[in-house]
């Protein structure tokens, strides 16, 4: 079985595509324009950015034990984004900005919308979400339409009537009134009230370099001036936040310090009064030495045991919110961990680690690897600090016991002192160490009012966003160009896919790469319809054509494939085809006539006894004729038609007999041939399509030359393989090609064409 190998021919395909040209045209202007429209409605988004610079108080931790207890968590940037990101701030802002009432109107058959550039207003308190067109009828009256929209219950509202403006219009479907503002600019508008604000664009913010602490607070809208508004009331709610929260830490800070010194000052004034009375009735006026350090050292003892159960207290807190594992990220270690650095940096980690796992979850699930590995690493970190506020919590206990010891040693020295005096210093202690925080919670309380007087956000707003002055999408020129290319290159495809599964021949070129038999001949297409050719022969009628200089051509160089040594012999020619319709009996005709004027006596016989054509070329009957002269039944003289042109006869087909292909196999046909060689220099076999009939197979070894007819963009390249297969199998070695009806116009025969050759 024999392979044939199809290779690409890049100048061949090049010349495809010109040919098709003008589809690949129309199939990118059709992308062109559809990307056009779909670029030209789509609505401008706007961007509004403001400039936010952020206080960040990294590794600060308290001074003292009662920031410990009043102080806030630690803040990050990515807590920052998360904050101006949260639900909280998004409606702090759109309280100052309208996201309920949207008005729209058409210009260049785009909609868009007014937002305060709106010539009406709407005061609803029922129909909400409805969309509702308002047409302008006058100065003083509007036509107001519902259509199509589907109540609870399942029917549809249709409402469609004229009010005036400044009317309350009230049905069981919406209340509302319309309020004329500035003079109408359009006839039609389109409004919706939504209950409830959101909205609709998107909010970003981003730090504008890694370890800055300067953010971009950025909003995108269709509507440029609710972008500007938006980005701006954000960025003053972050930063209004930020001052509430520092005002109410000192307020919450103010009521503590406030009910703790009623506390001391009550304790002091009961100190005073028994010290006063203990001195008046024991009549003590100065104590040893020895009991003063003695005192002295309990009171140190017994501050650092209150330090420590306060301590340990916050510990127990810290220990508690760890395990429950609320807002880690906000959670402070002042005054706890600041003396360990280990539990700082492990804390640090959590609270990156949360924040991260934060920023994850609003890309992927919780089943994301990404995701999972970040849950886990919390899960250790968290259990890490866990073990480390119990060793904390262990070291405190052993110091409070050490405490406790020491304060007992000490209250049993005091012991063997005498009673009065020992006495008289306990309840001085304890004036002492009372005076000494009333003195603290004083300063506290003062700082504290401090704060409160002179709050001042840590967050302030660099830049306030601008009004933007062109969108940012869509990018129209990009949307059209990429619709183009996508236009052109589906446009390539297109046609590289129908060159590919086409298995028409075109060109000479495609049926070299099939065959190596020689193409004797390429006629052009025949301008005009079929039954106009039908009617005429073209050598005769046109003998400066194209087409006839084809002939010409074709005449040439058939004698340059006969040339044998007696060059007198009568030459027989057959022509045939695969299938019918490839312009056998057209190519037989006029191979005759330009045969015949070069003074060759010439003959066509028409041997398709089927679907006999040839006497109509010359309008001539086809009463008698070759199948007659087969069977017998008339002489050669009589059967032979002499045509209107010199030195050229045809032998038309004659009535159809039974079995046309054992006549032509006949014995008797052969006869007919010689008795023709004597008579004719020039004999022409027009035969019936191999690839139907088996007739002209048998003849093709008794001629001088066999023509296959290959009609361009008709006939198949397979067409090919049958010829290749017939002449392999019968040893054929006289074998000619000849391309019919090629378009001269394309490729490289459009030289031929446009150069001026024989055109009449």
């Amino acid at each position: 079985m024999q392979t044939e190998e199809y290779n690409i021919d890049i100048k061949a395909l090049f010349e495809v595509f010109y040919q098709k040209k003008l589809l690949l045209f129309l199939i990118t202007l059709l992308f062109a324009l559809l990307s056009t429209f779909y670029a030209y409605f789509q609505p401008n988004i706007y961007k509004a950015t403001a400039s936010v610079k952020v206080g960040l108080d990294k590794g600060a931790v308290a001074k003292d034990l009662l920031s410990v207890a009043m102080g806030k968590g630690a803040v990050t940037e990515g807590t920052e984004k998360d904050l101006i990101n949260s639900r909280y701030l998004k409606e702090q802002a759109m309280q100052l900005v309208d996201f309920s009432h949207h008005y729209y109107t058409t210009q260049y058959y785009r909609e868009i919308e007014l937002y305060k550039d709106a010539p009406f207003k709407v005061v609803m308190s029922k129909g909400y979400g409805y969309s509702f067109t308002l047409t302008v009828m006058d100065e003083e009256h509007y036509q107001l339409t519902l259509e199509n929209i589907k109540r609870t219950d399942g029917s549809v509202l249709n409402y469609r009537q004229i009010h005036r403006f400044g009317e309350n219009v009230v049905t069981e479907d919406f209340q509302l009134k319309i309020i004329k503002q500035i003079p109408f600019h359009a006839q039609k508008y389109r409004f919706v009230i939504d209950k409830n604000s959101h909205i609709s664009g998107s909010i970003s913010a981003k730090q504008t370099s890694k370890h800055s602490t300067i953010f971009k607070i950025s909003y995108e809208d269709t509507v440029p001036l609710r972008a500007q508004e938006f980005t701006n009331a954000l960025a003053m709610a972050y930063v209004n936040q930020n001052v509430e929260n520092t005002n109410r830490e000192a307020t919450q800070k103010l009521i503590f310090i406030k009910k703790q010194l009623a506390k001391v000052q009550k304790e002091i004034k009961e100190s005073v009064s028994q010290l006063e009375t203990f001195r008046h009735r024991s009549n003590i006026v100065n104590v040893e030495n020895k009991m003063e350090v003695v005192t002295a050292r309990v009171d140190a003892y017994e501050s650092q045991l209150m330090e420590a159960n306060m301590k340990e207290e916050m510990l127990n807190t810290f220990y508690k919110e760890v395990k429950k594992g609320d807002k880690l990220e906000t959670l402070s270690l002042a005054g706890i961990g600041e003396k360990d650095s280990s539990l700082v940096a492990t804390m640090q980690a959590l609270q990156e680690a949360i924040v991260e796992k934060k920023l994850l979850r609003e890309d992927y699930t919780a089943l994301h690897p990404r995701v999972i590995k970040a849950e886990r690493k919390i899960s250790q970190l968290k259990s890490i600090i866990l073990h480390t506020v119990e060793n904390f919590k262990n070291s405190i206990e052993k110091r409070k016991k050490l405490l406790v010891d020491s304060i007992k040693e000490q209250r049993a020295v005091l012991a063997t002192l005498p009673e009065r005096e020992r006495k008289y210093k306990e309840l001085e202690r304890k004036y002492k160490m009372n005076e000494s925080m009333n003195t603290y919670l004083l300063k506290m309380k003062a700082e504290a009012e401090m704060v409160q007087a002179s709050t001042v956000s840590k967050n302030r707003i660099l830049d306030y966003a601008l009004l933007p002055s062109s969108p940012i999408k869509p990018k129209r020129k990009m949307i059209v160009s990429i619709g183009t290319l996508i236009g052109f290159i589906l446009g390539v495809v297109w046609i590289f896919l129908l060159e590919f599964l086409d298995d028409k021949i075109k060109t000479e070129n495609e049926i070299k790469q099939i065959i190596d038999f020689p193409i004797v001949g390429s006629i052009p297409h025949m301008e005009g319809n079929e039954k106009m050719w039908d009617e005429t022969i073209k050598i005769f009628d046109s003998p400066k054509s194209i087409f006839s200089e084809s002939f010409r051509n074709l005449r040439s160089n058939l004698q340059m494939l006969y040339r044998t040594e007696n060059e007198k012999n009568a030459k027989v020619i057959l022509l045939t085809s695969n299938v019918g319709g490839e312009g056998k009996t057209t190519l037989s005709v006029n191979l005759a006539a330009i045969m015949s004027l070069t003074n060759k006596r010439t003959i066509v016989v028409n041997m398709d006894m089927r679907k006999p054509t040839l006497h109509t070329k010359f309008k001539l009957p086809n009463k008698k004729g070759l199948s007659e002269l087969l069977l017998g039944l008339l002489e050669m003289k009589d059967a032979i038609q002499q045509t209107k042109y010199p030195y050229l006869d045809i032998l038309s087909s004659g009535n159809a007999p039974v079995n046309p292909a054992e006549a032509i196999l006949s014995p008797r046909m052969y006869e007919i041939l010689e008795a023709l060689k004597h008579e004719y220099e020039v004999i022409i076999l027009d035969t019936p399509p191999i690839g139907l009939v088996a007739d002209a197979k048998s003849l093709m070894q008794q001629v001088d030359i066999n023509l296959y007819v290959v009609r361009a963009n008709y006939s198949k390249k397979i067409y090919l393989t049958t010829l290749q297969d017939t002449v392999q199998f019968n040893q054929l070695s006289n074998v000619g090609i000849i391309l019919n009806d090629i378009d001269f116009k394309k490729g490289h025969y459009a030289y031929y064409h446009n150069y001026g050759y024989y055109k009449e």
